[in-house]
């Protein structure tokens, strides 16, 4: 016939099913190949108990067995009487498989000496039922567990009896590496950043790498310009996240229902390019508030930035969003940029003398590249950062210093003309009158 019954393995149809009025039964134990239960199940995004049982492969042995215990609750349960002979269809034999256990290749893995008599009662518990033979064991592997498959996997058997903790404590032996491996991850780093901004009142939140398109769109991301992933299993969850802004969104309004209060952040992979070819994976660090101010979220950062020994302006990471304060920065860049030591620098002994500076420049013009000509027109500028933004104007905190004397005001005054040209030359910025 030409009809579909059901899709094997996977999931039964109306043609397949039992109903008030059924009568006849007809009960199959099949065996799969787990592979390409495993790729069906994906095609067409169908999950199911018997997909997931089926794809990791099942006792191929047991068929009859598990038949004649059907058969029996059916007639227990439910009633009726056998109608047919049991028939038994396959293209070969499923018989147990025999594996060999040197007792020497055990200890060199585990690196202890087990006695023989409890390598063979281990076995024997595991109904593998041994005989030695000189110094080898030989296993009769039974067909439900397909897991055991390699000498290996015995030796693991008997670790894993005789209990990892009754192993010796010893010291790793050989050359401790001295380069680090190129997956090495500094979590004192992560750590470290981490209990600065929840100590200025942010709560950490881990969220899903995936997405849906309906997300994207909200914070203005076309989905044509997202990798997707080819089996989803919902459409909830569809498109790898190239941005932890979504996420955080979400979990502002779902926590301000509770509290009125709310400061998250999260540091988490974001996925990057359109394809394949263009993918890339990299850490961002964000964070979303309606409970801090501009000035608070730049002090935060500024703070982070001066723990890491950075010396940049953090705010060009800040969006003002309808909900609040919103950063987010590329974090694995932020962390290259870290200084590998800290150096002592003495409090200085001579006042400063400060002066707030309003600058009107264009938009395209980043407040890091205005802070660097800044900083560039003379080595008596101790600090420049960034005290508010208007539109097109930008002021500017700057603090003139010496480390061998006091400054005269004349001074100040002929560094000031020089930034003011070099601002004007290099951005067409100018003083705000």
């Amino acid at each position: 016939t030409k009809e579909i019954f059901d899709l094997v393995g996977i999931k039964g149809g109306k043609n397949s099913g039992t109903y008030h009025d059924t009568k006849a039964v007809f009960i199959v134990v099949e065996v799969d190949d787990p592979i390409l239960i495993r790729k069906a199940s994906q095609a067409l995004s169908l999950r199911s108990d018997a997909s997931a049982i089926f794809e990791r492969n099942v006792n191929r042995g047991g068929t009859i067995d598990a038949l004649k215990r059907t058969v029996d609750l059916i007639l227990e349960l439910a009633g009726g009487e056998i109608a047919s002979e049991l028939i038994d269809l396959k293209d070969e034999d499923f018989t147990p498989w025999k594996l060999s256990l040197r007792l020497d290749r055990l200890e060199f893995i585990l690196g202890i000496k087990i006695p023989e008599k409890q390598v063979l009662e281990i076995l024997e518990r595991l109904n593998l039922q041994p005989q030695l033979k000189g110094n080898i064991v030989e296993a009769t592997v039974p067909t439900y567990r397909n897991d055991l498959k390699i000498e290996e996997d015995l030796i693991e058997e008997v670790a894993r009896i005789y209990g990892y903790n009754n192993f010796p404590k010893t010291l790793p032996s050989g050359q401790i590496p001295l380069q680090l491996v190129p997956y090495f991850k500094d979590y004192q780093a992560d750590q470290k950043v981490k209990n600065l901004i929840s100590g200025a009142g942010f709560s950490e939140i881990y969220s899903y790498n995936l997405v849906s398109e309906n997300d994207l769109s909200e914070v203005g991301i076309r989905s044509e310009h997202v990798l997707r992933v080819d089996t989803p299993v919902s459409r909830e969850y569809e498109y790898l996240r190239p941005t932890l802004k979504i996420n955080l969104q979400k979990a502002l309004f779902q926590n301000r229902l509770l509290s009125p209060k709310v400061n998250l952040f999260e540091i988490g992979k974001v996925y990057l390019g359109k394809n394949l070819n263009e993918a890339r994976e990299k850490y961002h660090l964000a964070g979303i508030a309606n409970n801090k101010s501009f000035f608070e979220i730049k002090g935060l950062l500024e703070r982070l930035y001066k723990d890491l020994g950075i010396d940049e302006d953090p705010t060009e990471h800040i969006e003002l969003i309808d909900e609040g304060v919103y950063f987010e920065m590329d974090y694995s860049a932020l962390l290259a940029k870290k200084a590998s030591e800290k150096i002592f620098v003495p409090v200085p002994k001579f006042p400063p003398m400060i002066e707030d500076m309003a600058i009107i420049a264009p938009a395209n013009i980043s407040i890091g590249e205005l802070i660097k000509t800044i900083r560039a027109q003379s080595t008596l500028i101790a600090d420049v950062s960034v005290l508010d933004k208007y539109k097109d104007t930008r002021t500017f905190h700057v603090v003139y210093q010496s480390k061998e004397r006091n400054l005269k005001t004349e001074e100040v005054g002929e560094i000031r003309k020089k930034i003011l040209k070099a601002l004007k030359d290099k951005h067409a910025a100018r003083l705000k009158q």
